[in-house]
């Protein structure tokens, strides 16, 4: 992982940003090729320190990395969850274009401005399958105060049913685990979907009580 700000980089890993792309080389001429690699962009739409960031920064530092490993997984992040859904489009219109050979793009969206779903739904209609996503939307960024966690897994699965997308994840089991994961003291959680289908059971256990 490493950022596509530098002011980022720094306060998150203590380098710039060209040092980390020199740690990544280093990092793959290390390891086996046959190695999967996943490669986070931090900050590839915003950042706490410098604002909306262009897609050409992004595109510029994805022009020195990718040819290190052309099968690598790429997944910008959305960490300050200040994207928007047109500003995910155009990123992913972009690359698509730009890099063919990338065969496997993910996103990973937080949603502190409620825009998760939305950002996680541009992308998708640009061809990206892979999304990141946490139960009760817990998380947050040290450097994003009131950032919240990535969009709740149960949202991403409630709206891609919704939607006739099949994800293999049984809502009704991911539920609990959800209800458990808000509960946990200190964390932030998330998502919407997990009250509203608690209140809906709620409901309907009085209705069949009465």
């Amino acid at each position: 992982m490493l950022s596509v700000s530098e002011s980022h980089n720094r306060n998150n890993v203590r380098r710039t940003s060209t040092e980390s792309a020199e740690e990544y080389g280093r990092l793959l001429r290390a390891i086996p090729p046959d190695v999967e690699i996943r490669l986070d962009l931090a900050t590839s739409f915003d950042c706490p320190f410098e604002g909306r960031i262009g897609i050409e920064r992004a595109m510029a530092l994805l022009d020195r990395l990718i040819d290190l490993k052309p099968d690598a997984e790429i997944c910008p992040c959305d960490t300050t969850g200040r994207a928007d859904p047109a500003q995910v489009e155009d990123f992913f219109e972009t690359a698509l274009q730009r890099f063919p050979q990338i065969k496997a793009w993910a996103l990973h969206a937080h949603d502190t401005y409620g825009l998760g779903l939305a950002n996680v739904h541009a992308a998708y209609r640009k061809g990206v399958r892979i999304f990141d996503a946490s139960f009760a939307g817990l998380g947050g960024c040290p450097f994003a105060p009131g950032a919240t966690g990535n969009v709740a897994t149960e949202d991403l699965v409630w709206m891609f049913e919704r939607m006739g997308v099949p994800t293999g994840i049984d809502i009704a089991a991911l539920l609990p685990v959800a209800q458990d994961g808000a509960k946990i003291p200190g964390g932030l959680s998330g998502g919407r979907v997990r009250d509203a289908l608690s209140a809906s059971s709620d409901a309907y256990a009085s209705i069949r009580q009465t």
